[in-house]
């Protein structure tokens, strides 16, 4: 393998858990009294409404997830601005940890990969990206608000491709959704890595590799390359 792409939310952010998931359980360990299926739709009403704004293309990820906590707490019905506030803080904290880590672990990749981010995101991925120093270390970023097509089109991942200037037999994709991430990039031929919490499972054939943590794909990685490595320096 050549080069590596990465999904961001429930990748990078977090150890397979998406964002969604985490807005649940925030709601319910703040005691927050709301209904599933009116907080899903909420949700991504929320989601809906940030992508559509174009003011939104230069925000930083706290600024980020104010607002999307504001709109779901107005959808709600729930009173006080304070309630959004401390949910978006709360959301964001073990984000920015996760964000740090995963800076440290790119870092220990980037002199065997090349590197890539393919997110379904709001249009402001490339100044996240850039806020917590990912952003150096990428050759490609594709946000889909800013493409203009989504995961999981295979189309995006196309364009990561030509980008890298690479066919998909050289590429690697790490993400937790095996819909939008796993699937389409093992329908153009790429090698993948399922990061997943650990209660989720799926049948072995859906994707190379599955993992619970960020860090066991950067390990699993670096094992294979320097044993790739050894093999090409034996002497026949």
């Amino acid at each position: 393998m050549r080069a590596l792409l990465f999904d961001f939310g429930g990748t990078l952010d977090s150890d397979g858990g998406h964002w969604f998931d985490r807005t649940c359980r925030l709601y319910a360990d703040h005691s927050v009294p709301v209904d599933y299926s009116h907080l899903k739709q909420a949700f991504y009403a929320a989601d809906e409404a940030l992508e559509a704004d174009p003011g939104v293309r230069t925000l930083g990820l706290r600024p980020l997830l104010e607002r999307h906590f504001a709109i779901q707490v107005r959808r709600l019905g729930l009173r006080g601005a304070d309630v959004a506030a401390l949910l978006a803080q709360e959301f964001g904290r073990p984000m920015e940890e996760c964000l740090t880590a995963a800076r440290a672990a790119l870092e220990r990749l980037r002199p065997r990969f090349r590197l890539g981010v393919v997110s379904n995101f709001y249009g402001n991925l490339a100044p996240i990206l850039d806020e917590f120093g990912i952003a150096p270390l990428l050759d490609v970023a594709l946000d889909s608000a800013v493409e203009g097509v989504r995961k999981p089109d295979p189309a995006i991942y196309h364009l990561a491709l030509s980008r890298l200037g690479l066919p998909g037999k050289a590429v690697c994709m790490i993400g937790d959704s095996l819909e939008r991430d796993i699937a389409p990039a093992r329908a153009l031929g790429m090698r993948t890595i399922w990061l997943h919490e650990p209660e989720k499972s799926a049948p072995a054939e859906k994707y190379d590799l599955e993992v619970v943590r960020l860090a066991d794909a950067v390990e699993f990685l670096e094992r294979a390359t320097e044993r790739s490595e050894t093999a090409a320096g034996s002497p026949a």
